[in-house]
């Protein structure tokens, strides 16, 4: 449980060791990860799929990043983005499974960055 008290979660599958590992830090957004809804989210197929070429793999992890609202539209309208303590919570949950190399899951390729200090390198990026 992080310090705002949201509870999030991982899915691993099979061993994770010190070579590159697949993995993917996916923010929540209950309706679009329920309802596979792409009205909702761009990215509402993602989970799915990271989830799957993860099986076909054998091994890796997906770390469900919760988020106020639960990722959906406020009231005032305004969507909740991942901020950088988001991904630094992905990160740190990824090194507390063992990751040091990762093969990250993606739907936008080229544009992620891990903060400093976590020990985890980004290897490659595979676009789901």
């Amino acid at each position: 449980m992080s310090q705002d008290k949201r509870v999030h979660y991982a899915l691993v599958r099979g061993k994770i060791t010190e070579a590159p590992t697949l993995a993917r830090v996916h923010s929540e957004n209950v309706f679009a990860d329920l309802f596979c809804d792409s009205s909702l989210s761009s990215g509402s197929d993602s989970l799915r799929k990271a989830m799957e070429v993860i099986a076909d793999a054998g091994s890796g992890a997906v770390v469900y990043v919760s988020q106020p609202y639960s990722g959906v539209k406020i009231p005032e309208g305004e969507p909740v983005s991942p901020n950088m303590r988001d991904y630094g919570m992905g990160a740190q949950i990824l090194r507390y499974l063992g990751f040091k190399k990762i093969r990250l899951l993606t739907t936008h390729v080229a544009k992620h960055i891990i903060p400093e200090g976590f020990g985890l390198e980004i290897e490659s990026e595979v676009k789901i």
